[in-house]
């Protein structure tokens, strides 16, 4: 005798069992998270949140809360337990610390970390449990991507800016020398004056000087900041000035025609690439845009794809191989020079 099917009140009362104990844990989870991502202030931290709101001095106020920054970062480390111990490896193997200081974004890294990687790898297989669709797994692939992809773009659009304001803070520096101002007192006001980014990092170095870092071990962590050559040619030649002396006005504007015709050289690199650029933004969006027009208007024809295992695993293999063939074609232009 063949098993007796299931009657449908008894298969909508078992999905809707699974569907509450999914919401259950998702919710439980998620308030834990929740708490971990967020641990209470130490005693020395809610004392500096008490001595900057009480400081009426502007300037003395800007340091402090700078201070209350940096301790707020040094401290506040992953949550303990396991959960801790899976954020730090994925803080550690992505390099989500270096990306959020270039990116200039202020979440700390287990906390990007838990919100744009480890969500939407739980996520997709929560849903892959409950429907058995091999397809939701696209959103454990897909969701980490966008999120690292996102903060990358992030970091070198923020690099980008910050080399292309170097120049002109570099005649403002040269300016200041002239007019006999010394290197301490031109960081002081490029500090106050640069615009955004820029100014986040003269205004750290300029801070460092004030704790009493020497200007070596100050520009040695410019360096590690902003990986960028001519922010490495700047720190390399004040410290050079520092050791052996000379003309650091003359220096500056030197530099600064140089990074300027960098530039130009980079406008012309980048109008000769545009033609293979936009190939393979054509050759790499395409596919997804007839997909997408596929499923609107022939959505029978696409159904294999979702339905069937074999078409699922294929879609997903597609997938993949389409995000490594517009790497590699991304790759062929993205000319260093």
């Amino acid at each position: 005798m063949g098993a007796v099917p299931a009657s449908p009140i008894t298969t909508l009362l078992t999905l809707a069992f699974l569907v509450g104990v999914l919401v259950l844990v998702l919710a439980i989870g998620g308030w834990f998270l929740v708490k971990a991502l967020n641990p209470e202030p130490t005693r020395a931290q809610s004392r500096l949140v008490e001595v900057v709101q009480n400081n009426d001095n502007e300037d003395q106020s800007a340091f402090g809360s700078w201070v209350l920054s940096q301790t707020r970062r040094e401290n506040a480390g992953a949550p303990k337990g396991l959960l801790g111990s899976i954020l730090s490896v994925i803080v550690k193997r992505v390099g989500l610390e270096n990306l959020l200081d270039k990116a200039g974004i202020a979440t700390l890294p287990h906390v990007y970390a838990a919100k744009a990687i480890l969500l939407p790898i739980i996520v997709g297989w929560a849903l892959l449990w409950v429907t058995h669709n091999v397809a939701f797994l696209l959103i454990s692939i897909v969701g980490p991507i966008v999120g690292w992809g996102w903060l990358k773009f992030r970091a070198l659009k923020q690099l980008g800016l910050l080399e292309s304001q170097l120049p002109d803070a570099l005649n403002v520096l040269a300016s200041s020398l002239r007019a006999g101002h010394s290197f301490q007192s031109a960081m002081q006001l490029l500090a106050e004056q640069l615009p955004a980014p820029i100014i986040t990092v003269f205004n750290n170095l300029n801070n460092d000087m004030k704790l009493g870092v020497s200007a070596k071990e100050s520009l040695t962590k410019l360096i590690e900041d902003v990986p960028l050559t001519d922010y490495r040619i700047f720190s390399t030649a004040v410290l050079v000035q520092r050791e052996v002396g000379g003309n650091l006005a003359e220096v500056m504007d030197r530099l600064s025609y140089t990074i300027r015709e960098r530039f130009k050289l980079k406008r012309q690199v980048s109008v000769l690439t545009s033609q293979p650029r936009l190939s393979a933004y054509i050759l790499g969006g395409g596919p997804l845009a007839l997909f997408g027009i596929f499923y609107l208007f022939f959505n029978s024809y696409l159904q294999p794809l979702y339905t069937n295992f074999i078409g699922q695993i294929a879609l997903i293999i597609a997938f993949v191989m389409q995000l490594i063939g517009f790497y590699i074609m991304w790759r062929i232009v993205d000319i260093k020079y």
